[in-house]
C-alpha cells in the first residue's frame, strides 16, 4: 500500500519524539557584522534600518515607530523579535514577513 508508514518510519518518528535537551544542539547564530541585511530598506512611506548592533528601526514618513532586536538565521534571512521573518530574495529585494517587498536604499 502506498502512503502507509513502514516500521522503520515509525522508529524514526518515535526517536524524534523522545529527544532530550542533552541530545539537542541548537544551530549556531550567523554573524551580523557583514550581513547583507544591514542598511536601510524602503517600501512605500516606510523604511527599516538594520544595524550591526542587532537592532531594526521602523520609520513611517521619517517618524520612528519602533526599534526591535533581530538575529541572523542565515546569510539571507533574519528574524525580528523571534517571530517576524525577513528574507533577501534572489533579485536583491527584501521580503518582509511575506507581506511587503522592500528595496535597499543605503
Amino acid at each position: 500500500m502506498s502512503g502507509v508508514p513502514t516500521v522503520r518510519d515509525w522508529k524514526t518518528l518515535v526517536g524524534l519524539q523522545t529527544r532530550t535537551k542533552e541530545d539537542f544542539t541548537p544551530p549556531k547564530p550567523h554573524p551580523i557584522a557583514d550581513h547583507a541585511i544591514l542598511g536601510i530598506w524602503k517600501y512605500g512611506p516606510h523604511t527599516r534600518e538594520f544595524k550591526v548592533d542587532g537592532t531594526c528601526t521602523l520609520r513611517s514618513n521619517g517618524v520612528e515607530q519602533w526599534t526591535k532586536t533581530f538575529i541572523a538565521d542565515s546569510a539571507t534571512q533574519v528574524t525580528i523579535e523571534g517571530s517576524y521573518g525577513h528574507q533577501i530574495r534572489e533579485d536583491g529585494q527584501l521580503n518582509i514577513e511575506g507581506r511587503y517587498i522592500a528595496t535597499k536604499v543605503k
